[in-house]
């Protein structure tokens, strides 16, 4: 993941990291099980994301309004909906694959969700060796 961060920031056109940004932001919630479907809560400026991409506010607004005219996305009261998930994988040139989900340790999943709201309420891990004796 370090790898596609640093290609994210280097040779990616901004448009391309935007949209990786809000693909991998919604992929992780959507993960987690805070979100379902391509709709999430993103309390985050255009300042923060200008800032976590190395682009201008300015230039995050630009591409926000191409990608909203593009029926993109929408972007209203703090709530992102990808309306395009396809195409806005075609435009950063990354799949939710990259992030490994399937590979989530039991012990991160309770850690990150105590209650197993992603896995339907019920959690039944294997005792650990040492708890057992």
């Amino acid at each position: 993941m370090l790898r596609e961060r640093i290609v994210a920031l280097g040779r990616r056109s901004a448009r391309g990291r935007v949209a990786y940004l809000l693909c991998e932001l919604v992929w992780r919630q959507r993960a987690t099980g805070v979100n379902e479907g391509d709709v999430i809560r993103l309390p985050l400026t255009q300042i923060d994301l200008a800032d976590a991409l190395g682009l201008t506010p300015i230039y995050v607004n630009r591409i926000l309004q191409a990608f909203r005219r593009e029926q993109l996305i929408t972007l209203q009261q703090h709530q992102l909906t990808l309306l395009d998930v396809e195409k806005l994988q075609t435009i950063s040139g990354v799949t939710p694959d990259y992030l490994q989900l399937g590979t989530i340790s039991p012990d991160i999943i309770d850690y990150f969700d105590p209650l197993g709201r992603s896995l339907g309420g019920s959690i039944s891990h294997p005792t650990p060796k040492s708890a057992a004796m």
